[in-house]
């Protein structure tokens, strides 16, 4: 039974290692490649110091915004150290009305342990791509370092949440197998179903320590947890309310199951003193 809950308890973890593991062919597979070749190229271009190659990129609602002197500042802004390395880490992409739109970010690594975080927003209009907003950002870190896992510097409701999500599944699963192997019990798949649900929704951003609540969402088994190497651990756990009400039912049918002999054999004894 110790190996069961200690499976138990690493299978997420495992889970979450993979998926961690392969976020980047993910990443490759899905994103498109002549629009992120534009966007890389455009932020190539600010990089280079090439105003009138950026201007000439840019959506016509956006040129207005980007006079020489703003695009000087931001120049500016940007290291002039060796770059070390680039690679994509972000690829986000929409259609509405027959308009596509993408959302690329890359990072950048440098001499001296400095790092560049960049976004380019693209549109496809009448087959031509162009730059609606670019963004840059410069760290001490790379978004790897920054969004890791790490029990150092937490709060209490760092912790409290982080063992309710592992603690709530747990209790879940065992519960289910409980219902289950319970005889003659009325209604057992829904009961089952109910066990598996949990409702209201609290999560934690596990870098920021945010909390937010969604009352009026459900989750699988009262918790869950999302996460990519370039973005924020967020921890959630729901309130176990189909676990709570199988117990109390259990425990109601056990008062009644240990009353009724008792009162059978209150009868009885009533009779034979007649």
């Amino acid at each position: 039974m110790r190996k069961i809950f200690l499976n138990l308890f690493l299978l997420p973890l495992a889970v979450i290692s993979l998926a961690s593991c392969t976020y980047e062919k993910m990443l490759e597979k899905f994103t498109p490649k002549e629009e992120a070749q534009y966007a890389e190229n455009f932020l190539e271009s600010v990089r280079e110091n090439n105003y009138e190659e950026v201007y000439n990129q840019l959506h016509p609602s956006a040129k207005s915004q980007l006079t020489e002197e703003k695009f000087n500042e931001i120049y500016n802004y940007l290291p002039t150290e060796n770059l070390l390395s680039k690679k994509i880490i972000g690829s986000q992409t929409s259609t509405i009305n027959d308009e596509w739109s993408g959302l690329f970010t890359f990072e950048y690594s440098f001499e001296n342990s400095k790092w560049l975080l960049a976004q380019a927003s693209v549109i496809r209009q009448n087959a031509s791509l162009s730059v609606t907003s670019f963004y840059f950002q410069v760290t001490d870190k790379s978004l790897k370092e920054v969004y890791k896992f790490t029990l150092r510097g937490k709060q209490v409701k760092h912790y409290l949440i982080l063992l309710l999500a592992i603690i709530n599944p747990l209790i879940s699963i065992f519960t289910l197998i409980v219902c289950i192997r319970t005889p003659k019990m009325k209604r057992k798949v829904l009961w089952c179903i109910l066990i598996l649900i949990g409702i209201m929704i609290l999560k934690i951003n596990w870098t920021t320590g945010e909390l937010s609540l969604n009352p009026l969402y459900f989750s699988l088994l009262s918790a869950g947890v999302t996460t990519s190497p370039y973005s924020p651990w967020i921890i959630s756990i729901s309130l176990p309310i189909g676990v709570i009400a199988f117990w109390i039912k259990r425990l109601i049918s056990s008062k009644h199951k240990q009353e009724t002999p008792n009162e059978e054999k209150l009868g009885n004894t009533t009779r034979e003193g007649e």
